[in-house]
């Protein structure tokens, strides 16, 4: 939706050097928070998105490991000469490229609510990906282990009252305090494995039971 971006930069001013930001703008602040939430919730998150960003997302870090792509070469790319990095021919994870800019993306065979305690080193994630893929017969490259980076709905700026005092923005807005944007943040975030469409969320269940 459309934000009043101009009314906050209006009412921005600095206190003892501190950005700091006066009090009538909290509703617009808000409502910046708020669309933030839904853009998470039906772009940036939604399960198609994450889909195609962890299958490119695999494909790169595959071939960084591999030596095929240099970090020099991820440089200054537009969309059509990033899909035409030099990748191995008929490497599983140029399949990768190419499925995602034919729209060919894989589903989501398996979710659950995001466990801090559960997350491993990007090698260690990348590692079990191998192993859960030859539980299921399938090609390293056929299983993705998707999971979103920390993302926050509060702010931080000082926010100054009418009678001139400074308060913490969670002093004086209780839609967007700590617990509140917890319960965003955890309604969004999830553990996901992306795999062909012929893999069920049964199959991925024996897989890691086993």
């Amino acid at each position: 939706g459309t934000q009043d971006v101009s009314y906050i930069s209006d009412k921005l001013t600095v206190i003892d050097g501190e950005l700091a930001l006066d009090e009538r703008a909290l509703g617009s602040v808000e409502h910046l928070l708020f669309s933030k939430y839904l853009m998470y919730r039906n772009v940036y998150w939604h399960t198609t998105t994450r889909s195609a960003t962890a299958m490119i997302k695999k494909a790169v870090l595959c071939a960084l490991a591999d030596g095929n792509l240099t970090s020099d070469q991820l440089y200054s790319l537009d969309d059509e000469q990033f899909f035409l990095l030099p990748f191995k021919a008929n490497d599983g994870y140029s399949k990768l490229f190419t499925q995602v800019r034919n729209n060919q993306l894989y589903h989501c065979s398996y979710e659950e609510a995001f466990d801090k305690q559960a997350v491993q080193s990007l090698e260690e994630r990348l590692s079990f990906e191998s192993v859960l893929a030859d539980r299921l017969g399938l090609a390293p490259h056929e299983v993705i282990i998707d999971i979103p980076e920390p993302i926050s709905f509060e702010s931080e700026i000082p926010i100054i009252s009418e009678d001139g005092r400074r308060h913490s923005f969670a002093e004086l807005d209780q839609i967007f305090s700590h617990d509140i944007s917890r319960v965003f943040t955890k309604s969004l975030r999830k553990f996901r494995i992306f795999t062909p469409h012929s893999v069920t969320r049964e199959q991925i269940k024996a897989a890691l039971e086993y």
